[in-house]
C-alpha cells in the first residue's frame, strides 16, 4: 500500500492533498461512530469497510469474552477476487492487508473534540497494520488474535490496498497462491459471511 501511495504521489502531485482530506474525513466519521457507540453502552467497537464481509458469529465471540480489557485483531481471513467462486486463504497478518480487522474495547478509543479536531487527532484507525503496536505502546496491552477465519476482503478495482492491480501484474504468483491457499466459496461460507 505504501509503495502504491508513493507512486501515485509522483504521478499525481495533487493526490497527497486529496488523500489527506479523505483520511481526515474518514477518521472523523469513524471516531464519531465510536463516540455514538459508547453513548449507547457498547463495550467494543469494530471499524468495518462497506466492501468487507464479517463472519456472522463474531458478535457471539465478543459477547462470550465481554471482560476482555483490550480486544482482538483478525489475523486470518480470505480474499475474494471480484465474483470468483474461489477464495484465497490468508493464514496470518490479515490486519496488514485490510482495515476491518480490529475489535477494540471502547475505553481505548481517544475522546476528541470532533468539531475542532486536527487531522492528526483523527488518525487512530489509520495505518491499521500497526494499530496493535500502537495499543501496546500507548496502553501496555496486547490485542489477541481471533481464533478463526473472521473476514472476507472483497478485492476490486477501487480498494485502497491496490490488490487487484498487484494480482493482475503478477499472474503467475497469484495463480500459485490460489493453488496453495485456494478454498472454494462454499454455501457454508456464504452463509457464515452473509454472501448472497
Amino acid at each position: 500500500t505504501y509503495r502504491l501511495y508513493e507512486l501515485e504521489k509522483i504521478e499525481n502531485p495533487s493526490f497527497q492533498g486529496v488523500l489527506d482530506e479523505r483520511s481526515y474525513d474518514q477518521g472523523r466519521r469513524i471516531l464519531f461512530g465510536c463516540l455514538s457507540a459508547k453513548q449507547s453502552g457498547c463495550k467494543f467497537v469494530m471499524n468495518v469497510d462497506a466492501d468487507d464481509y464479517i463472519r456472522n458469529d463474531i458478535s457471539a465471540f465478543v459477547n462470550s469474552n465481554i471482560d476482555e480489557r483490550y480486544g482482538w485483531y483478525v489475523n486470518k481471513g480470505y480474499l475474494l477476487n471480484d465474483n470468483s467462486r474461489m477464495l484465497m486463504r490468508v493464514k496470518k497478518n490479515m490486519n496488514f492487508i485490510n482495515g476491518s480487522t480490529h475489535i477494540l474495547n471502547i475505553n481505548l478509543i481517544p475522546q476528541i473534540d470532533l468539531v475542532n479536531a486536527l487531522p492528526t487527532d483523527c488518525c487512530f484507525f489509520s495505518a491499521h497494520g500497526y494499530l496493535r503496536e500502537r495499543i501496546k505502546v500507548t496502553y501496555g496491552g496486547l490485542l489477541k488474535p481471533i481464533p478463526f477465519y473472521a473476514l472476507i476482503y472483497y478485492v476490486h478495482e477501487t480498494n485502497w490496498s491496490g490488490l487487484k492491480k498487484i494480482m493482475k501484474r503478477q499472474p503467475v504468483k497469484t495463480f500459485i497462491k490460489y493453488l496453495v491457499n485456494g478454498h472454494w466459496l462454499s454455501n457454508r461460507i456464504k452463509k457464515n459471511f452473509g454472501i448472497y
